[in-house]
C-alpha cells in the first residue's frame, strides 16, 4: 500500500462513530482524508485499492459506505479539485450520516 494510501487508512480507522450524535466529528474526519483522496486518484492509485484500505480500517460499515461513495464521485470527475472534493464529501456525510 503506498503512502497516500496509508494515510487514509489511519484516518478512516477512527471514523467508527455511527451514532447521529457522533456524526459531525466523523464527517469532519471524512473531510480531512480529501487531500489523500484526490492525491490517490491523480496518481492513478486503483479505486479499488482504496475501497480496500477503507474497508480494512472502518469501525462502522456506515461511515465506509459513505466515504465510498464520495470516492466513487472524486474518482469520476477527474477536474474536481481539493475544495470541492472536501465539500462533497462532507455534504454526503452529513446527509447520510447526520450533522
Amino acid at each position: 500500500m503506498n503512502k497516500k494510501l496509508f494515510a487514509v487508512s489511519v484516518l478512516v480507522a477512527g471514523m467508527g462513530m455511527s451514532s447521529m450524535a457522533m456524526a459531525s466529528p466523523v464527517c469532519e474526519a471524512q473531510k480531512a482524508a480529501a487531500p489523500d483522496l484526490v492525491g490517490a486518484r491523480d496518481s492513478d492509485t486503483a479505486i479499488e485499492e482504496v475501497y480496500s484500505a477503507i474497508d480494512e480500517n472502518a469501525s462502522s460499515e456506515a461511515s465506509a459506505t459513505v466515504l465510498k461513495e464520495s470516492v466513487a464521485q472524486i474518482y469520476a470527475d477527474e477536474n474536481m479539485g481539493l475544495d470541492a472534493a472536501s465539500e462533497l464529501i462532507l455534504s454526503n456525510c452529513e446527509s447520510k450520516l447526520g450533522a
